[in-house]
């Protein structure tokens, strides 16, 4: 179940920074030309949102439930937070991944509210880089992204 939960988790990730990535060309490039606020950019903001969402529950299964990572450092705290892994795992890959979610959350939010093309774009643009940049922040670059044998 750990194996199925983590691999599904690092997919939505893929999803998640490709999409982003997507966005924030988009928003970029329209914020320039002062293009018009389209469906298909409500969509893929959706998008965006669904797979951010997605990614945090199976990242809160793993974290509470299925990884052997919190449990051993939730066995001895104070030993987890001397450890680079454990402490990754355990705090800092937490906090920062639930900033992007709650930015993530703000920006379909309020893209939706939001009726000037322009103002949406830059909007757009600020709050889903951040999202990127945090979501970048808190991956562990150090471990495979499929990291059991399939079969």
């Amino acid at each position: 179940m750990y194996e199925i939960f983590l691999l599904t988790h690092n997919f939505l990730r893929g999803v998640a920074v490709i999409v982003t990535l997507l966005i924030i060309i988009r928003s970029l490039y329209a914020s320039i030309l002062n293009m018009p606020w389209k469906k298909a950019d409500t969509i893929i903001n959706g998008i965006a949102f669904l797979s951010y969402t997605l990614l945090e529950i199976t990242g809160l299964i793993l974290y509470t439930l299925l990884s052997p990572v919190t449990h051993a450092a939730f066995s001895d705290f104070s030993l987890a937070m001397k450890n680079d892994t454990l402490r990754f795992f355990t705090i800092e890959h937490t906090v920062i991944t639930m900033l992007a979610i709650i930015i993530a959350t703000v920006a379909f939010v309020l893209l939706k509210r939001i009726k000037h093309n322009r103002v949406r774009f830059v909007i757009s643009l600020f709050l889903w880089t951040a999202v990127f940049v945090f979501c970048i922040m808190g991956i562990p670059w150090w471990r495979p992204l499929i990291p059991y044998p399939l079969g």
